[in-house]
């Protein structure tokens, strides 16, 4: 059974999710605009041989809003302290999309993370990620005017209904999807997609946002196991062939996985199919 609490960092209240000790700890860390719901669909597996911790990044889901703060440094911080005061014991981490960034910062050149499994986080090599950033401008900016706008699920809803909401080149239009995505757009702190949205324009914002990720020096400095989990470009995956290539080139103690019939949101319809590689990966640690 998970239970929900609530920690303080000392700068921002942070909610979270709790699940028995079953075994060591993984800490979950979802994606921007996101919550720790998102990983739900993996948690009744994952909580019988571990002890899960899933927490809302600040700004995110039921944690503090700090208007004006949140770069990866300040998300990082964060879960520095929370890894520290909370689980105090070597961790896995398990990230995605803006989760994998910050596990990838995390686990340089540290000996507590015990290993980390990267959800279709873009990698950063010499800024690479401001064009994929760049790309997708219009559902950043979307979604920031949508939450500015609206704050009750149905009429946000009622929005992404009446205009197509675009993943790049993909439409969304999944209907459970965007449920999910009018709740989470309701409780989110607008300003956590600033930078995002003015990046385009000003290359000091997406700087400011990424400063300390620089996957071509952190690659190298991950010495702990490593899962990369890939999605399918053509189905909004972030990551590219030639990104991928220079990964398995960098990361030393790398399982590199390709998950050919899903995009960049990992559980559309479910567990499957990271769940088999996941579980693999993870007993593997054990």
């Amino acid at each position: 059974m998970l239970v929900e609490k609530t920690f303080d960092t000392g700068e921002v209240v942070l909610n979270y999710a709790e699940g028995p000790p079953s075994g060591p700890p993984i800490l979950l860390i979802h994606g921007i605009t996101d919550s720790w719901r998102r990983f739900l669909p993996i948690m009744p597996s994952i909580t019988m041989r571990w002890h899960v911790y899933a927490v809302d990044l600040r700004g995110h889901g039921k944690s503090e809003h700090k208007t004006g703060h949140y770069t990866l440094r300040d998300y990082a911080r964060d879960l520095r302290a929370f890894i520290e005061k909370v689980i105090n014991r070597p961790t896995v981490l398990f990230g995605h999309s803006l989760g994998g960034m910050i596990s990838t910062i995390l686990a340089a050149d540290n000996p507590e993370i015990k290993a980390v499994i990267i959800g279709d986080s873009p990698p950063n090599y010499d800024g690479s990620m401001r064009d994929d950033v760049i790309k997708r401008t219009s559902y950043w900016r979307q979604a920031k005017e949508t939450a500015e706008k609206e704050d009750t699920v149905s009429d946000i809803l009622r929005l992404l209904r009446e205009k197509k909401l675009m993943w790049g080149d993909v439409a969304i239009e999944d209907p459970i999807f965007l449920l999910s995505t009018a709740m989470r757009w309701s409780v989110m702190d607008p300003d956590i997609l600033s930078n995002m949205v003015e990046c385009k324009d000003d290359p000091s914002k997406f700087l400011e946002m990424v400063e300390g990720y620089e996957t071509g020096r952190l690659f190298p400095r991950l010495r702990c196991p490593v899962l990369l989990l890939r999605g399918n470009p053509k189905l909004g995956g972030a990551i590219t062939d030639e990104d991928a290539e220079k990964a398995v080139e960098l990361i030393p103690d790398l399982t590199y996985v390709y998950l050919s019939t899903i995009g960049h949101s990992l559980f559309p319809n479910g567990a499957e199919p990271v769940l088999s590689p996941l579980t693999i990966f993870l007993e593997s640690l054990r």
